[in-house]
Protein backbone atom coordinates (compact mmCIF):
# COMPACT_ATOMS: atom_id res chain seq x y z
CA UNK A 1 0.00 0.00 0.00
CA UNK A 2 3.01 2.39 0.59
CA UNK A 3 3.67 2.36 -3.53
CA UNK A 4 0.44 2.91 -4.31
CA UNK A 5 -1.29 6.21 -5.06
CA UNK A 6 -3.89 6.78 -2.61
CA UNK A 7 -5.87 7.54 -5.29
CA UNK A 8 -6.14 4.04 -6.25
CA UNK A 9 -6.69 2.23 -2.74
CA UNK A 10 -10.03 0.61 -2.59
CA UNK A 11 -12.07 0.92 0.68
CA UNK A 12 -14.93 -1.58 1.44
CA UNK A 13 -17.02 -2.16 4.45
CA UNK A 14 -18.10 -5.38 4.97
CA UNK A 15 -21.82 -5.33 6.90
CA UNK A 16 -23.14 -7.93 8.79
CA UNK A 17 -26.36 -8.20 10.30
CA UNK A 18 -27.10 -10.60 13.27
CA UNK A 19 -30.20 -11.53 15.37
CA UNK A 20 -29.21 -14.25 18.47
CA UNK A 21 -25.99 -15.27 16.90
CA UNK A 22 -23.47 -15.45 19.71
CA UNK A 23 -22.60 -18.86 19.35
CA UNK A 24 -20.95 -18.31 15.54
CA UNK A 25 -20.29 -14.49 15.15
CA UNK A 26 -16.65 -15.15 16.11
CA UNK A 27 -16.29 -17.60 13.35
CA UNK A 28 -17.81 -15.10 11.02
CA UNK A 29 -16.16 -11.77 12.19
CA UNK A 30 -12.44 -13.08 12.61
CA UNK A 31 -11.98 -14.52 9.27
CA UNK A 32 -13.51 -11.64 7.34
CA UNK A 33 -11.23 -9.53 9.07
CA UNK A 34 -8.17 -11.72 7.68
CA UNK A 35 -9.24 -11.05 4.29
CA UNK A 36 -10.14 -7.12 4.32
CA UNK A 37 -6.97 -4.42 4.62
CA UNK A 38 -6.27 -1.53 6.84
CA UNK A 39 -8.21 0.70 4.37
CA UNK A 40 -11.19 -0.92 5.24
CA UNK A 41 -13.80 -2.25 8.19
CA UNK A 42 -16.25 -4.56 9.14
CA UNK A 43 -19.13 -3.63 11.13
CA UNK A 44 -21.90 -6.25 13.01
CA UNK A 45 -25.45 -4.36 13.22
CA UNK A 46 -27.42 -6.61 15.65
CA UNK A 47 -31.19 -6.60 15.71
CA UNK A 48 -33.31 -6.63 19.00
CA UNK A 49 -30.52 -9.16 20.75
CA UNK A 50 -30.81 -10.25 24.43
CA UNK A 51 -27.62 -12.66 23.71
CA UNK A 52 -24.14 -11.21 23.74
CA UNK A 53 -23.50 -11.47 19.98
CA UNK A 54 -22.85 -7.78 20.36
CA UNK A 55 -20.07 -8.65 22.94
CA UNK A 56 -18.74 -11.54 20.83
CA UNK A 57 -18.47 -9.62 18.15
CA UNK A 58 -16.64 -7.37 19.63
CA UNK A 59 -13.97 -9.26 21.22
CA UNK A 60 -13.61 -10.97 17.49
CA UNK A 61 -12.80 -7.15 16.16
CA UNK A 62 -15.51 -6.04 14.48
CA UNK A 63 -17.36 -2.23 15.20
CA UNK A 64 -20.83 -2.91 16.44
CA UNK A 65 -24.07 -1.07 16.21
CA UNK A 66 -26.65 -2.83 18.41
CA UNK A 67 -30.89 -2.07 17.36
CA UNK A 68 -32.77 -2.27 20.05
CA UNK A 69 -36.50 -1.11 18.97
CA UNK A 70 -37.95 -3.74 21.92
CA UNK A 71 -40.05 -5.35 19.39
CA UNK A 72 -39.94 -9.00 19.19
CA UNK A 73 -42.86 -9.78 16.89
CA UNK A 74 -40.22 -11.03 14.28
CA UNK A 75 -40.20 -7.70 12.27
CA UNK A 76 -36.61 -7.69 13.04
CA UNK A 77 -36.72 -10.73 10.35
CA UNK A 78 -37.87 -8.52 7.97
CA UNK A 79 -35.35 -5.40 8.75
CA UNK A 80 -32.80 -8.52 8.30
CA UNK A 81 -34.13 -9.55 4.68
CA UNK A 82 -34.75 -13.07 5.51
Amino acid sequence: MQNQDKATVRKIAILILAHFEAEGIGNTVMPALEDITQASALFVITANCTDATADYAREAGARVFVRDTGNTDGKERRWLGS
